[in-house]
């Protein structure tokens, strides 16, 4: 009996087949255009819940003026005491072609954005502390991602791998996150 397990656990094993493919991102901004209703959730480090739930309504739409730009206007519902809040933004290619696009928020303010795997990632810096934003959109799901962290490092390590590891006194600097808004929001 012992003998039969061993065989059976040595035998080779059948290759799964490959996944199928996941389905090709929308083009974007064109595939993006339209009306996406949910709700923007905000959570804190170790938080069991979102501290707040606000309405959210995202609107884009090709500009009438021809320039390839995108009208990106964002909604937020009146929550408590904040009343609702209207982000009327156009979004405008760099570099098309290399996935650089610029996010002008119309008052002097213009982040950068790039294309990457089918998400449109933006890394800014306000105040003390750095943001990275991710937008994807699944099928007729728009997946919106906010994650915030202080601009100082929370820690610092330096690698001592042996030998000829690449990381070999590297600094390393982490940082901690602080909080993430999340929506996912429909398409109508």
């Amino acid at each position: 009996m012992g003998c039969a397990l061993a065989t059976a656990a040595c035998a080779p094993r059948a290759t799964p087949p490959p996944a199928a493919p996941p389905a090709a991102a929308p083009v974007f901004p064109s595939g993006w255009a339209g009306r996406w209703e949910g709700a923007l959730e905000l959570w804190s480090a170790g938080a069991a819940a979102p501290s707040v739930r606000v309405p959210m309504v995202r609107e884009m739409a090709a500009r009438p003026d021809s320039t390839g730009a995108y009208a990106w206007r964002t909604t937020y519902a009146a929550s408590g005491a904040a009343p609702a809040t209207v982000k009327d933004y156009v979004i405008r290619a760099v570099d098309s072609a290399a996935g650089a696009w610029a996010v002008d928020e119309r008052n002097g303010i213009v982040l950068p954005a790039r294309l990457v795997g089918g998400a449109l990632l933006s890394v800014y810096e306000v105040a003390g502390r750095q943001f990275l934003t991710r937008e994807a959109v699944r099928g007729d799901t728009l997946e919106f991602e906010l994650v915030y962290w202080p601009s100082t490092p929370a820690d610092s390590s330096r690698g001592t791998g042996p030998g000829a590891d690449a990381e070999r006194g590297t600094v390393v600097r982490g940082f901690g996150a602080r909080g993430v808004q999340r929506a996912r929001l429909v398409r109508r």
